[in-house]
């Protein structure tokens, strides 16, 4: 994702060429090497990429804040930043939308869902994300 003058200076272009051309977001993973999900982005777009250069954070909320404020592609979950997407403040120029196999997980023990605030807070991710279509047994 990028923002939409990003996408714009750069229309016309194979997404190859367009990301040879724009600065990398990466996100930090522990024990992970940077370039790790561009590396993989790549494989399963069948390009080559340099996806080692551009900027690191420490969070995906600040790769795509720098995204929408920048000439940079910052690779992210598109649910989680459908607002930003829908207002047009971030564009996905391409339709090269790959699965990178991380996801969200809640984790917490069973005697955990006794706490009624715990238990209430787990049902209402269920249904929100089952809603949408992404809930996973």
């Amino acid at each position: 994702m990028c923002a939409p003058q990003t996408a714009e200076r750069h229309r016309g272009k194979t997404l190859e060429q367009f990301l040879a051309d724009a600065p990398l977001l990466h996100v930090k993973l522990e024990g992970q090497p940077r370039g790790l999900l561009w590396s993989a982005y790549a494989n399963q777009c069948r390009i080559a990429l340099d996806s080692d250069r551009g900027l690191a954070f420490d969070a995906n909320a600040l790769a795509v804040s720098y995204a929408m404020q920048s000439d940079g592609v910052a690779l992210a979950d598109i649910d989680m930043f459908a607002p930003e997407i829908a207002a047009g403040q971030l564009v996905i120029p391409y339709e090269a939308v790959i699965n990178d196999g991380f996801g969200y997980y809640l984790k917490l023990r069973a005697d955990d869902l006794a706490d009624p605030t715990i238990s209430m807070v787990r049902s209402w991710l269920i249904a929100h994300f089952a809603a949408r279509g992404h809930a996973k047994a």
